[in-house]
């Protein structure tokens, strides 16, 4: 009997939106922000989501369910291509793939039996349809997070002693 996967569409859905509303209309230098050096910056993390859009959180559903149905992505090529976009053209793009995949993801009719389906991954080990539907979700509020803690970083200089109650300083 298939679920109701309402419990992952709903975020899912909200996120071209929410993505859209605090990235559109931000300065170039809000846009590079980092805040640490080893994470994207907020336009980067945008081109991020489309990557994983275009390689498909759905596909990975898909090939745990059956791992022939699969074929992979040339990804240096579609990164390439997703860096020619301009912001709009990558949140335009960003929000027609994921309702797209949202509408694929009901129309597989997924079981309860089914999210507990399993493959074993040489790199990360095994893994059922239930943890890539929640490491979906997971994915977008991280990165909408990581987006926010940029554009608080930029403040950091200017807040003085107000830091140690944000943890700027660190932003962890």
């Amino acid at each position: 009997m298939p679920i109701d996967v309402s419990r992952y569409t709903s975020p899912l859905s909200r996120t071209p939106r929410e993505l859209r509303t605090i990235v559109q209309g931000r300065t170039d230098e809000e846009l590079a922000s980092r805040h640490a050096a080893d994470v994207v910056s907020p336009r980067q993390a945008v081109g991020h989501l489309l990557l994983c859009e275009c390689e498909g959180w759905i596909e990975r559903v898909k090939f745990v369910l059956d791992p022939q149905s699969v074929s992979p992505m040339d990804e240096v090529a579609e990164l390439a291509r997703i860096r020619t976009l301009s912001l709009d053209q990558t949140l335009d793009e960003f929000e027609e793939r994921r309702l797209m995949a949202i509408d694929r993801l009901r129309g597989l009719g997924l079981s309860e039996d089914d999210l507990e389906r399993s493959y074993d991954d040489e790199e990360i080990g095994p893994f059922t349809v239930r943890s890539v539907l929640a490491c979906w979700v997971a994915h977008d509020h991280y990165h909408l997070g990581q987006i926010y803690k940029s554009f608080a970083a930029l403040w950091k200089d200017e807040i003085g002693p107000w830091q140690a109650f944000l943890n700027l300083p660190n932003f962890n």
